[in-house]
Protein backbone atom coordinates (compact mmCIF):
# COMPACT_ATOMS: atom_id res chain seq x y z
CA UNK A 1 0.00 0.00 0.00
CA UNK A 2 2.80 2.40 0.88
CA UNK A 3 4.62 1.71 -2.38
CA UNK A 4 1.47 2.33 -4.42
CA UNK A 5 0.78 5.63 -2.64
CA UNK A 6 4.40 6.70 -3.12
CA UNK A 7 3.98 6.06 -6.85
CA UNK A 8 0.99 8.44 -6.77
CA UNK A 9 2.04 11.16 -4.32
CA UNK A 10 5.79 10.67 -4.06
CA UNK A 11 7.79 9.83 -0.94
CA UNK A 12 6.46 12.86 0.93
CA UNK A 13 6.02 13.35 4.70
CA UNK A 14 3.12 11.42 6.23
CA UNK A 15 2.70 9.05 3.26
CA UNK A 16 3.25 6.13 5.65
CA UNK A 17 0.53 7.45 7.95
CA UNK A 18 -1.84 7.66 5.02
CA UNK A 19 -0.87 4.19 3.80
CA UNK A 20 -1.68 2.69 7.20
CA UNK A 21 -5.12 4.34 7.34
CA UNK A 22 -6.06 3.49 3.75
CA UNK A 23 -4.90 -0.09 4.14
CA UNK A 24 -7.28 -0.48 7.08
CA UNK A 25 -10.18 0.72 4.91
CA UNK A 26 -9.39 -1.05 1.64
CA UNK A 27 -7.56 -4.17 2.75
CA UNK A 28 -4.85 -3.27 0.27
CA UNK A 29 -7.05 -3.58 -2.83
CA UNK A 30 -5.18 -1.49 -5.46
CA UNK A 31 -8.30 -0.32 -7.28
CA UNK A 32 -9.98 0.80 -4.07
CA UNK A 33 -6.77 2.44 -2.89
CA UNK A 34 -6.59 4.56 -6.03
CA UNK A 35 -10.27 5.48 -5.83
CA UNK A 36 -9.92 6.50 -2.19
CA UNK A 37 -6.76 8.47 -2.97
CA UNK A 38 -8.69 10.30 -5.70
CA UNK A 39 -11.48 11.02 -3.19
CA UNK A 40 -8.95 12.60 -0.80
CA UNK A 41 -7.65 14.80 -3.60
CA UNK A 42 -11.19 15.78 -4.70
CA UNK A 43 -12.06 16.79 -1.13
CA UNK A 44 -8.78 18.69 -0.63
CA UNK A 45 -7.65 16.48 2.23
CA UNK A 46 -4.53 15.76 0.19
CA UNK A 47 -3.35 18.85 -1.70
CA UNK A 48 -0.87 19.70 -4.41
CA UNK A 49 1.08 22.81 -3.40
CA UNK A 50 4.26 24.39 -4.78
CA UNK A 51 5.09 21.36 -6.88
CA UNK A 52 4.59 18.64 -4.27
CA UNK A 53 1.81 16.74 -2.55
CA UNK A 54 0.89 17.62 1.03
CA UNK A 55 -0.55 14.91 3.29
CA UNK A 56 -1.81 15.82 6.77
CA UNK A 57 -0.27 14.14 9.80
CA UNK A 58 -3.67 13.75 11.44
CA UNK A 59 -7.08 13.33 9.88
CA UNK A 60 -10.19 15.04 11.15
CA UNK A 61 -13.46 13.21 11.70
CA UNK A 62 -15.08 12.87 8.30
CA UNK A 63 -11.83 13.14 6.31
CA UNK A 64 -11.71 9.39 5.83
CA UNK A 65 -14.68 7.04 5.34
CA UNK A 66 -15.21 4.06 7.62
CA UNK A 67 -15.27 1.63 4.68
CA UNK A 68 -15.42 1.54 0.89
CA UNK A 69 -19.22 1.56 0.78
CA UNK A 70 -19.23 4.85 2.65
CA UNK A 71 -16.41 6.11 0.43
CA UNK A 72 -18.46 5.44 -2.69
CA UNK A 73 -21.48 7.21 -1.20
CA UNK A 74 -19.35 10.24 -0.36
CA UNK A 75 -17.93 10.35 -3.90
CA UNK A 76 -21.42 10.22 -5.40
CA UNK A 77 -22.70 12.89 -3.01
CA UNK A 78 -19.84 15.17 -4.06
CA UNK A 79 -20.98 15.15 -7.71
CA UNK A 80 -22.94 17.97 -9.28
CA UNK A 81 -26.67 17.12 -9.20
CA UNK A 82 -26.90 16.84 -13.01
CA UNK A 83 -23.91 14.48 -13.11
CA UNK A 84 -25.32 12.43 -10.22
CA UNK A 85 -28.70 12.02 -11.95
CA UNK A 86 -27.06 10.97 -15.22
CA UNK A 87 -24.71 8.39 -13.74
CA UNK A 88 -27.60 6.99 -11.70
CA UNK A 89 -29.64 6.46 -14.86
CA UNK A 90 -26.69 4.76 -16.57
CA UNK A 91 -26.36 2.41 -13.59
CA UNK A 92 -29.52 0.64 -14.77
CA UNK A 93 -27.74 -0.53 -17.93
CA UNK A 94 -24.15 -1.17 -16.76
CA UNK A 95 -21.63 -1.79 -19.49
CA UNK A 96 -23.98 -0.70 -22.29
CA UNK A 97 -22.64 2.31 -24.24
CA UNK A 98 -24.78 5.39 -24.88
CA UNK A 99 -23.91 8.20 -27.29
CA UNK A 100 -24.31 11.91 -26.51
CA UNK A 101 -27.86 12.20 -27.87
CA UNK A 102 -28.96 9.12 -25.93
CA UNK A 103 -27.41 10.49 -22.74
CA UNK A 104 -29.40 13.65 -23.39
CA UNK A 105 -32.60 11.58 -23.47
CA UNK A 106 -31.66 10.18 -20.04
CA UNK A 107 -31.69 13.65 -18.50
CA UNK A 108 -34.73 15.55 -17.29
CA UNK A 109 -33.36 18.94 -18.36
CA UNK A 110 -32.56 17.95 -22.01
CA UNK A 111 -29.93 20.72 -22.12
CA UNK A 112 -26.89 19.81 -24.27
CA UNK A 113 -24.55 22.23 -22.48
CA UNK A 114 -25.45 20.92 -19.05
CA UNK A 115 -25.01 17.37 -20.32
CA UNK A 116 -21.56 18.17 -21.74
CA UNK A 117 -20.48 19.50 -18.33
CA UNK A 118 -21.82 16.40 -16.59
CA UNK A 119 -20.08 14.01 -18.97
CA UNK A 120 -16.82 15.89 -18.60
CA UNK A 121 -17.04 15.71 -14.80
CA UNK A 122 -17.95 12.02 -14.76
CA UNK A 123 -15.17 11.01 -17.15
CA UNK A 124 -12.61 13.20 -15.38
CA UNK A 125 -13.50 11.68 -12.01
CA UNK A 126 -13.44 8.14 -13.33
CA UNK A 127 -17.16 7.44 -13.00
CA UNK A 128 -17.75 6.85 -16.72
CA UNK A 129 -15.74 5.27 -19.50
CA UNK A 130 -15.57 7.23 -22.75
CA UNK A 131 -14.84 5.46 -26.03
CA UNK A 132 -15.35 6.99 -29.49
CA UNK A 133 -18.10 9.33 -28.38
CA UNK A 134 -19.96 6.72 -26.32
CA UNK A 135 -20.21 6.53 -22.54
CA UNK A 136 -20.72 3.58 -20.22
CA UNK A 137 -20.62 2.72 -16.53
CA UNK A 138 -18.94 -0.53 -15.55
CA UNK A 139 -17.96 0.13 -11.95
CA UNK A 140 -19.70 -2.66 -10.03
CA UNK A 141 -19.08 -0.96 -6.72
CA UNK A 142 -21.01 2.11 -7.81
CA UNK A 143 -24.02 0.22 -9.15
CA UNK A 144 -25.58 -0.81 -5.85
CA UNK A 145 -24.79 2.54 -4.22
CA UNK A 146 -26.46 4.45 -7.06
CA UNK A 147 -29.52 2.23 -7.29
CA UNK A 148 -30.10 2.16 -3.54
CA UNK A 149 -30.48 5.93 -3.54
CA UNK A 150 -33.31 6.01 -6.12
CA UNK A 151 -36.94 6.49 -5.12
CA UNK A 152 -39.52 4.22 -6.83
CA UNK A 153 -41.09 7.07 -8.80
CA UNK A 154 -37.68 8.19 -10.04
CA UNK A 155 -36.79 4.62 -10.96
CA UNK A 156 -39.92 4.36 -13.09
CA UNK A 157 -38.97 7.57 -14.88
CA UNK A 158 -35.47 6.23 -15.59
CA UNK A 159 -36.92 3.06 -17.10
CA UNK A 160 -39.22 5.10 -19.31
CA UNK A 161 -36.28 7.08 -20.67
CA UNK A 162 -34.33 3.87 -21.30
CA UNK A 163 -37.35 2.45 -23.11
CA UNK A 164 -37.45 5.57 -25.28
CA UNK A 165 -33.80 5.04 -26.21
CA UNK A 166 -34.28 1.35 -26.97
CA UNK A 167 -37.29 2.22 -29.11
CA UNK A 168 -35.24 4.72 -31.11
CA UNK A 169 -32.58 2.02 -31.63
CA UNK A 170 -35.21 -0.37 -32.91
CA UNK A 171 -34.81 -2.54 -29.81
CA UNK A 172 -38.52 -2.84 -29.05
CA UNK A 173 -38.22 -6.19 -27.29
CA UNK A 174 -35.77 -4.77 -24.73
CA UNK A 175 -37.96 -1.74 -24.19
CA UNK A 176 -40.99 -3.96 -23.60
CA UNK A 177 -39.00 -6.14 -21.19
CA UNK A 178 -38.12 -3.07 -19.14
CA UNK A 179 -41.70 -1.90 -18.97
CA UNK A 180 -43.14 -5.31 -18.18
CA UNK A 181 -40.60 -5.77 -15.39
CA UNK A 182 -41.65 -2.47 -13.86
CA UNK A 183 -45.31 -3.38 -14.10
CA UNK A 184 -44.71 -6.73 -12.39
CA UNK A 185 -42.72 -5.06 -9.62
CA UNK A 186 -45.76 -3.04 -8.68
CA UNK A 187 -45.31 0.36 -10.30
CA UNK A 188 -48.59 2.19 -10.66
CA UNK A 189 -47.66 4.78 -13.23
CA UNK A 190 -50.07 5.52 -16.07
CA UNK A 191 -47.20 6.68 -18.29
CA UNK A 192 -45.56 3.27 -18.05
CA UNK A 193 -48.65 1.55 -19.38
CA UNK A 194 -49.14 4.17 -22.07
CA UNK A 195 -45.60 3.44 -23.24
CA UNK A 196 -46.31 -0.29 -23.09
CA UNK A 197 -49.38 0.21 -25.26
CA UNK A 198 -47.29 2.03 -27.89
CA UNK A 199 -44.64 -0.66 -27.84
CA UNK A 200 -47.08 -3.54 -28.16
CA UNK A 201 -48.89 -1.73 -30.95
CA UNK A 202 -45.63 -1.42 -32.87
CA UNK A 203 -45.02 -5.13 -32.37
CA UNK A 204 -48.46 -5.88 -33.79
CA UNK A 205 -49.95 -7.35 -30.60
CA UNK A 206 -53.25 -5.50 -30.48
CA UNK A 207 -54.59 -7.50 -27.52
CA UNK A 208 -51.69 -6.57 -25.21
CA UNK A 209 -51.69 -3.02 -26.58
CA UNK A 210 -55.38 -2.64 -25.72
CA UNK A 211 -54.87 -4.16 -22.25
CA UNK A 212 -51.99 -1.79 -21.47
CA UNK A 213 -53.99 1.19 -22.76
CA UNK A 214 -56.94 0.21 -20.55
CA UNK A 215 -54.68 -0.01 -17.48
CA UNK A 216 -53.21 3.41 -18.29
CA UNK A 217 -56.71 4.85 -18.52
CA UNK A 218 -57.71 3.40 -15.14
CA UNK A 219 -54.56 4.68 -13.44
CA UNK A 220 -54.97 8.19 -14.84
CA UNK A 221 -58.49 8.37 -13.40
CA UNK A 222 -60.36 8.45 -16.72
CA UNK A 223 -63.34 6.11 -17.18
Amino acid sequence: TRELLISVFGDVPNVSVLAHRLHEITGGNPRDLLRLAQHLVDTNVVRYQTGTWSIPQRFRAGDLPLNMAQALKLRIAALDSDARDLVTALAYEPGRPFDFDECLLLTEHRDARRLARSLDELVRKGKLRSDRGEYSLDNEGLLSVLRDSVLPESEASIHLRLAEIFESRGMNSEAVDLLVTNAREGYRDAELFQAMARMYRQLGDEYLAASAALQATRLSGRH
